[in-house]
């Protein structure tokens, strides 16, 4: 009897063992990962909450892709390098056809709709816009980083007479909902792609 209950003492502190070195292991895990995150260098970025609103752009982006199909040749963004486009992501995802065609080289204009500054509730204003000119109006629109500036870009084209249609057309829409504001995007001009967008 003994030995019975001195095998059940011996089972009871190797589970105990066990998990102790199971919450071990977890804490120190966390702790990499946090020195990880913290030692990353590049570009600021609007916090953690700020991270996802800039990541919430993405989805904006890849719908850009299919209605960037039908306008203007365009293409939308990936990473938030220097020129690179919103949001920054850790692993390699598809380039939205928006941003393809900003990439090209033999496009020269673009149509500047809006330049934001490069914090978490512009971001989030920003992406409204985006999303909006995508989804509902159907243009192939995305947003950029160049330094402390987010850009929302409005097709690509070879020659700024090639742009005047699209241009007419975002000049005249109301802007997104709940305001809905007439003529919010009324200032919108043709730029060179290479004065807002770092082609790679």
């Amino acid at each position: 009897m003994g030995g019975v209950r001195l095998g059940g003492s011996r089972l009871q502190w190797l589970v105990l063992a066990q998990l102790v070195l199971l919450v071990v292991a977890f804490l120190l895990g966390r702790a990499s990962v946090q020195r990880a995150e913290a030692s990353e260098g590049g570009q600021p970025t609007p916090s953690s909450a700020g991270r996802g609103s800039v990541e919430a752009l993405a989805s904006a982006n890849g719908a850009a892709s299919a209605a960037g199909q039908a306008g203007a040749s365009t293409p939308p963004p990936t990473s938030a390098s220097a020129g690179g486009a919103l949001p920054v992501r850790p692993e390699p995802t598809p380039v939205s056809a928006a941003e393809q065609a900003l990439r090209d080289p033999r496009n020269v204009y673009t149509l500047k709709v809006a330049d934001y500054v490069y914090n978490e509730s512009s971001v989030r204003l920003a992406q409204d816009a985006a999303r909006y000119l995508v989804e509902s109006a159907g243009l192939p629109a995305c947003l950029v980083q160049k330094g402390t500036r987010v850009y929302l870009l409005v097709g690509a084209a070879p020659r700024q007479v090639d742009l005047d249609d699209l241009g007419r057309t975002v000049r005249q829409l109301k802007g997104p909902p709940p305001i809905s504001k007439p003529g919010e995007f009324h200032d919108a001009y043709v730029e060179k792609i290479d004065k807002v967008f770092q082609r790679k």
